[in-house]
């Protein structure tokens, strides 16, 4: 198993309040706030999101990049 090293990052505090907004509003729609959530499992979701060409709209609903749909789309037809 190997072992995993934390990483203290250092942002700026205007950085820090958009990913406090974009972390209530994500929190709210996986869980509805019933369950905590931390900042790994925060993290998480967004990169598995980003690897799923998948992204977050500013009004708060998810949806797939029309690029990686058009990408798709001809795959599929080839």
């Amino acid at each position: 198993m190997s072992r995993l090293i934390r990483k203290n990052i250092k942002l700026n505090p205007e950085v820090y309040a958009i990913l406090q907004k974009y972390k209530d509003s994500i929190h709210d729609f996986a869980s509805k706030k019933r369950v905590p959530m931390s900042w790994n499992e925060f993290f998480m979701i967004i990169v598995s999101d980003w690897e799923c060409s998948r992204s977050k709209c500013h009004c708060g609903k998810f949806f797939d990049c029309d690029h990686c749909r058009l990408l798709d789309e001809i795959v599929r037809r080839r």
